[in-house]
C-alpha cells in the first residue's frame, strides 16, 4: 500500500468515529433532557429507588429494635441522584466534544485531498 492510502484510510476512519460519538454525545444528551422533563426527580436504577422503602429495622432475639444502617437514607439518595446526572451531563459533553474535534479536524484531510490541482 502506498503511503497515501494508508493515510486516506487513517483519516477517513477517524472521521466516521468522530461523527459516531457526535451521535451518541447527542443520543445521551437527548436522554438525560427527557428523564429531566419526564420525572420530577432525576431517575436512578430500580434498587437505589427501592431501597428507602424496605421494611421496618429487624427485632433482634432479646426483642430490642437493632438500628437502622442507613438513618439519611433520603439525603443519600439525593446526592446519589445529582452525582448520576453529574456523571450522565459530563460523559454526553466529552462524547460531545471529542466527536467534534475529530470530525472536523480529519474533515480538512479527507476533503482537500479530492481536489485537483
Amino acid at each position: 500500500m502506498k503511503a497515501t492510502s494508508i493515510k486516506a484510510v487513517f483519516t477517513n476512519l477517524l472521521f466516521v468515529l468522530g461523527v459516531i460519538l457526535i451521535i451518541l454525545g447527542a443520543s445521551r444528551g437527548t436522554s438525560i433532557l427527557v428523564r429531566l422533563v419526564a420525572f420530577e426527580k432525576y431517575p436512578l436504577g430500580y434498587y437505589p429507588e427501592a431501597r428507602c422503602r424496605l421494611a421496618p429495622a429487624p427485632i433482634s432475639e432479646n426483642g430490642e429494635v437493632m438500628p437502622k444502617v442507613d438513618i439519611n437514607c433520603e439525603e443519600s439518595l439525593e446526592l446519589e441522584r445529582k452525582i448520576k446526572l453529574t456523571d450522565d451531563v459530563v460523559n454526553s459533553v466529552t462524547f460531545l466534544v471529542a466527536g467534534i474535534v475529530l470530525a472536523l479536524g480529519f474533515r480538512r484531510f479527507i476533503f482537500e485531498s479530492h481536489k485537483v490541482n
